[in-house]
């Protein structure tokens, strides 16, 4: 049994040490511990001693705070820094007397293999020349694969990274005054990804009013004297691929509701409302101007339709119109 309480003269621990090839071994024949061999070897001054002779840099070392330095810290860090992406929720009016339609963008995927860019810049322009016409942007205005598990898909884009995004802004300057709100979508964050640029908050800085909100959020929207409750997202969990409604369903339970539910991300245009706690809601999912890639015909993914829906909204009443083509709304305004 190994020993600590003992007194080793430093010629017992040479005798032991030229006996063995280590301080194990040594510890066995003087029936110690290696530790307590270690510890005599530094006694006798049988060891090699390490001297740092550059003065330690505390701001290249590991830093050591007080608890005081740190409620400091914290409480500078909690005026300065904020617990969400963007804003969780915006209040907006729109001063008006007449009907406005609303026709949220998402999915415009600039730069891919195949977009109805000629559908995109006429809805574009319609938004922007028309009076009493609305939009908000739900992501994924560009293609934007620069992410290696996508090779396919980069080999296949029609425009550099960088021309997508010249692109899109050139397209928002179109829609200035006319986009209420800003979120990234899943393409949009691989380039914050990759080197922290954020699209729709960049985007949402040039613009002259639109909230940049991150990737959701909700939006109370006056329209002359009734307030609609939006809730706006690129993407829901708890999907289905059998009821395009059931993430903002589940959104709409959770959350405490919503008047209207957008939503972007699988290409797929829809509209519906249903009750919900005793109100009739309403949701409806932005169409896509980008057509079948190489990773969509792999998938197995149907083909798209072109559709771009719109909601109309009262002034007056609590009143929403839902349409899969906005061009068929255009008679309320």
């Amino acid at each position: 049994m190994a020993r600590t309480n003992i007194n080793i003269t430093e010629k017992q621990l040479k005798t032991a040490l030229k006996k063995s090839t280590t301080q194990t071994q040594a510890a066995k024949i003087l029936k110690v511990t290696q530790s307590y061999v270690s510890q005599l070897m530094k006694t006798f001054g049988m060891e090699a001693t390490i001297i740092g002779k550059t003065p330690k840099d505390e701001r290249v070392e590991l830093p050591n705070y007080t608890y005081e330095q740190i409620r400091a810290i914290t409480k500078r860090l909690m005026k300065t820094s904020v617990s969400t992406i963007g804003y969780d929720e915006v209040d907006i009016e729109i001063k008006t007397k007449h009907n406005i339609l609303l026709i949220p963008q998402a999915d415009w995927h600039v730069g891919a293999k195949w977009v109805w860019y000629d559908r995109l810049e006429s809805d574009i322009d319609f938004i922007r020349d028309t009076s009493n016409v609305f939009t908000g942007l739900n992501g994924d205005l560009m293609d934007n694969i620069n992410s290696s598990p996508f090779r396919s898909k980069a080999r296949e884009q029609t425009l550099t990274v960088q021309q997508q995004k010249a692109f899109a802004e050139t397209y928002v300057k179109e829609l200035k005054g006319k986009v209420l709100w800003f979120l990234n979508g899943c393409h949009d964050e691989w380039s914050h990804d990759n080197d922290g640029f954020d699209l729709a908050q960049y985007l949402s800085h040039k613009d002259d009013f639109g909230y940049y909100m991150g990737h959701n959020g909700f939006i109370n929207l006056k329209v002359g004297d009734v307030v609609y409750r939006i809730y706006a997202t690129h993407n829901t969990i708890n999907n289905s691929s059998s009821n395009d409604g059931h993430g903002l369903r589940w959104v709409c339970r959770e959350t405490g509701g919503f008047d209207i539910g957008i939503k972007a991300h699988n290409h797929r245009p829809y509209i519906e409302d249903f009750i919900m706690r005793k109100k009739r809601r309403y949701a409806m999912s932005c169409g896509s101007y980008k057509g079948k890639d190489r990773y969509g015909s792999k998938k197995g993914y149907s083909p798209l339709k072109l559709e771009v829906p719109g909601i109309v909204l009262s002034p007056d009443d609590k009143e929403v119109i839902l349409n899969i083509d906005y061009r068929e709304l255009v008679q309320y305004l």
